[in-house]
């Protein structure tokens, strides 16, 4: 199957989020991982298949740039543990 079927596919996404975004976010609007996922859910038009498949991940460094992290459609499921 090549590619060109699978672009449409909703899978798992990731962005980086910076460890002063992330402060900010949880200190001043109060929101949680699962609100995060849920917000980028609701406002990204279908870029996941579930809130769950958005994983913001925090990096360390300072300043607010992030990074969006695509990921392939193609039916593949990311694995995570904690270390």
């Amino acid at each position: 199957m090549s590619g060109i079927s699978r672009k449409n596919e909703r899978g798992e996404q990731v962005f980086l989020l910076p460890l002063e975004m992330a402060e900010k976010i949880a200190r001043h609007d109060g929101w949680d991982i699962a609100r995060v996922q849920r917000y980028v859910f609701d406002e990204g038009q279908g870029v996941a298949r579930s809130p769950e498949s958005i994983h913001p991940i925090v990096t360390g460094g300072a300043g607010y740039k992030m990074s969006y992290l695509p990921i392939w459609g193609g039916g593949s499921q990311m694995v995570m543990r904690r270390l």
